[in-house]
């Protein structure tokens, strides 16, 4: 047994008192003969009897309940095996914080954190002057911090991500074995939830090394996550609506119905919906807003507050062009000069931006930067246009996050290749060929015309699809098309595939088996062509507007969209710093770890060139614990001790064992109240007796 506090073993003395006071009360009898006492004697022998083994009774109950409080201010101790270690000596703490999001949940303790930083007040009493004890956070487990009052002052806020555990747990082992302290304690302060503790492994503790866990109680959570944002492969331009979709995420244990979630656009709330999500499901919410001008674009999804905020909001930028740009390529034509004036306004309200030449006239950076790439009527010699597609897809998704490749259109007429085109330019968005032409009788009078009947495209439907044959355009030859892997949206009424879609990512196309030849089709001459063309466009013009995202806590890395002298990097606080470009042949931005969450842009010289998404990790959402003895196995930790609501004390008895002041304390109240019920008895005997009528002689 060991005492806490052995100054108190001094008071036993005072254990003496009830004997002193019983030996020194204790006066003999003076005799005096009295012939009729004789007769009593017998009775006198029975009362002495009664009377001494009350006294004795009486003296050890005194002295007991003296004995036991100065005990129990002594504080004996049981030694265990988990406190063999010595509590005499010095002791090495090293506290493990998990300092990310999911510390932030709010509960009806309040916030995780601020309750860790309750319990870890506590625990600062256990630490005496020799010892050494610091403290290592999970999003820095190379940091180490002083365990004071100081520091815990400091931990108010949550990380943006949870960082590693088990890197947080060897850096505590690497300090305890360069520790020669009696006692060695590592103590984890978790809800044991979440990415710090998802790929755990055994860590080389050192010999004799004690394990505590400080986790908050366990109780129902509630909890909506914004889990994904998609936005991209659109037609995006001002004044057009802009959908997006979001995947809204239920990690707690308790159904949430109605909850309301905001689209926003520049600060402003654009729409709101309500989301109804059962525990451990999904819902995808979709919002539609009208794009207000071009440029760059920042939103967000935000859910109402719940528990755990962090994860309420996601964030996503959009690039909206100013106008569409068209390539259109192929040789000298009536159609070629159809196309142009069709895409060609006369004012400055043309919403597009039209390059047009032959395969060796037309600028290589009109085909790069081309939103649409028109091949009218031919393929030309040799595989430039392929080179050149390849070329700018490559480049684009290297270099660009505002676009992903061109769409192609493409039209055939009398000068197309077919072979040409089944070798260069079919393959890199379908699988369907071409097969040869399908020509009228001449003198018959007849001619194709479109089928809408399959058509699932409703703006085609609506443009193509009437009850009048003679009202949509005849078609007198066109290119036969066959395969199946593409996507046939509209056909003649000979079952003939005319227009066609395939994808092959990056690259997009279309092709019209019929173009705007006037020798094979009057389309030309309707006026179902204008709309029809644009809408072919607009469906082509991908510009993948969602710029680059990136979990909190990543390293961001990204390509140099466009160089400058001065490269700056501005925070969504409006703070900014000055990147350096780095690389040998691909120039990129590293741009390190980026905090805090939202829209980050990159300018060249004063113009925004690239903007990034920080967002918080899917899984910092997830709110399914592990139980102490599962953590305890994977981490190596032979003892882990779970400490309750005074971790103080239940440190101090995991060090030496088990404290026996309360039950010392206890057993002096026990002996307090036995001598009060002796001495009610002996006063009842009294009474008793001096109320009995004289024995008769």
């Amino acid at each position: 047994m060991t005492f806490l506090n052995p100054a108190f073993l001094f008071a036993l003395a005072a254990a003496g008192i009830p004997l002193a006071i019983h030996f020194l009360g204790k006066r003999r009898p003076r005799r005096v003969p009295f012939s009729a006492m004789i007769f009593l004697e017998e009775v006198r022998r029975q009362q002495f009897r009664r009377l001494k083994f009350r006294n004795a009774t009486l003296l050890i109950l005194r002295t007991a309940t003296i004995v036991c409080i100065v005990l129990a201010f002594a504080r004996p101790t049981i030694k265990t095996n988990a406190g063999a270690f010595g509590h005499e000596g010095a002791s090495t703490i090293v506290v493990v914080l998990d300092d990310g999001p999911g510390m932030g949940y709010e509960s009806s303790y309040g916030r995780r954190i601020d309750w860790a930083r309750r319990q870890l007040s506590d625990m600062l009493s256990v630490v005496r002057p020799g010892d050494w004890a610091v403290l290592v956070r999970t999003s820095r487990p190379d940091l180490v911090l002083p365990f004071n009052r100081a520091t815990l002052e400091n931990l108010k806020s949550v990380s943006d991500w949870s960082g590693d555990g088990v890197a947080a747990l060897q850096h505590a082992a690497d300090i305890l074995g360069r520790s020669d302290a009696a006692n060695r304690e590592v103590c984890v302060v978790s809800d044991l939830a979440g990415p710090p503790w998802q790929a755990l492994r055994p860590v080389e503790w050192p010999d004799r090394t004690a394990g505590y866990l400080l986790a908050p109680p366990d109780e129902p959570t509630t909890n909506l996550a914004v889990d994904s944002v998609a936005a991209g492969n659109q037609f995006v331009r001002a004044g057009r609506p802009f959908s997006v979709r979001a995947i809204v995420r239920n990690t707690g244990t308790v159904d949430v119905t109605d909850a309301g979630a905001d689209l926003w656009f520049d600060n402003r709330r654009m729409q709101r919906q309500v989301v109804s999500v059962p525990a451990g499901g999904v819902a995808a919410v979709t919002f539609s807003a009208v794009v207000p001008a071009p440029g760059w674009l920042t939103g967000r999804i935000e859910l109402s507050d719940d528990p755990l905020i962090a994860d309420n909001t996601r964030h996503f930028a959009v690039f909206v062009p100013a106008e569409t740009r068209l390539a259109i390529i192929g040789d000298e034509s009536p159609s070629r000069a159809f196309l142009s004036a069709l895409f060609t306004a006369a004012d400055s309200t043309n919403p597009y931006s039209v390059a047009v030449g032959t395969e060796r006239t037309i600028p290589r950076d009109s085909v790069e930067q081309a939103d649409v790439i028109i091949v009218n009527e031919r393929v030309p010699a040799g595989a430039n246009v392929r080179g050149w597609i390849s070329e700018a897809t490559h480049r684009a998704s290297a270099h660009s996050a505002i676009r992903q490749g061109a769409g192609i259109l493409f039209l055939a007429g009398p000068g197309t290749d077919l072979t040409a085109a089944n070798q260069l330019l079919l393959p890199l968005f379908t699988g369907d060929r071409f097969a040869g032409l399908s020509t009228l009788s001449a003198g018959n009078g007849g001619y194709y015309s479109l089928d809408s009947r399959s058509v699932s495209d409703p703006v085609l439907t609506n443009l193509l699809g009437s009850s009048t044959r003679a009202s949509q355009p005849r078609f007198f030859t066109f290119a036969r098309l066959t395969g199946g892997a593409a996507h046939r949206e509209v056909s003649f009424t000979t079952g003939d595939p005319w227009l066609v879609r395939g994808e092959q990512e990056p690259v997009r196309g279309m092709v019209l088996t019929a173009g705007l030849s006037p020798g094979w089709t009057d389309l030309a001459y309707r006026g179902v062509v204008v709309p029809l063309m644009h809408h072919l466009v607009h469906s082509l013009a991908r510009t993948s507007p969602v710029a680059g995202e990136y979990p909190a806590g990543a390293s961001v890395r990204r390509p140099l969209v466009a160089a400058g002298e001065t490269i700056t990097l501005t925070a969504p606080d409006g703070l900014q710093r000055r990147v350096v470009p780095a690389g040998d042949q691909i120039p990129y931005l590293d741009l390190g770890i980026l905090t805090p969450r939202g829209c980050w842009s990159i300018s060249a010289d004063g113009n925004v060139t690239d903007m990034i998404a920080v967002n918080l990790h899917r899984d910092e959402s997830e709110l399914q614990r592990l139980s102490a003895g599962a953590f305890a196995g994977a981490v190596g930790l032979k003892s882990l001790t779970r400490l309750g609501a005074r971790p103080a004390d239940d440190i101090i008895s995991a060090r030496i064992g088990t404290e026996l002041a309360v039950p010392f304390l206890l057993a002096a109240m026990a002996c307090i109240a036995a001598e009060l019920l002796l001495m009610r008895g002996i006063a009842r005997g009294k009474r008793d007796a001096a109320a009995a009528p004289p024995p008769s002689v």
